[in-house]
């Protein structure tokens, strides 16, 4: 908004609407949103993991597991604002985050169910 300045009644000063006076703005952005200050307007800039909605105020949540798995081997869980990457039993997520490594199961005794007289081989996702 532009506000007339009353000393000149030609020039107009531009009124921030993203200032907080008294714990009120005349921004109507959303609370995932940090409003910037425009000249005779202000826009909603939503935070990470957020895009803006169609009314340019709201912002809502971006399923990053959408496009191409979220970057995960294997499996991608959206979450408001953000994602987090899993793997399938056998596997454990590597120091990325994103990428799956074989488990050996057959390091330690708890970790399966073979027998103390049988050899435990440890398989791509699992053991025999």
């Amino acid at each position: 908004r532009l506000q007339l300045v009353q000393d000149d009644l030609s020039t107009c000063k531009d009124i921030d609407e993203c200032e907080v006076v008294d714990g009120v703005t005349l921004s109507r952005c959303d609370d995932l949103a940090v409003c910037v200050n425009t000249p005779g307007d202000y826009r909603c800039r939503c935070r990470g993991g957020y895009t803006s909605a169609e009314d340019g105020r709201t912002c809502e949540d971006v399923d990053e597991c959408a496009v191409d798995n979220g970057g995960c081997e294997q499996q991608c869980h959206n979450t408001p604002g953000s994602y987090w990457c899993s793997c399938r039993h056998g596997y454990e997520i590597g120091p990325d985050g994103y990428s799956c490594t074989d488990t050996n199961e057959c390091v330690l005794p708890e970790d399966n169910e073979c027998s103390e007289r049988a050899e435990c081989i440890n398989t791509v996702g699992g053991y025999t």
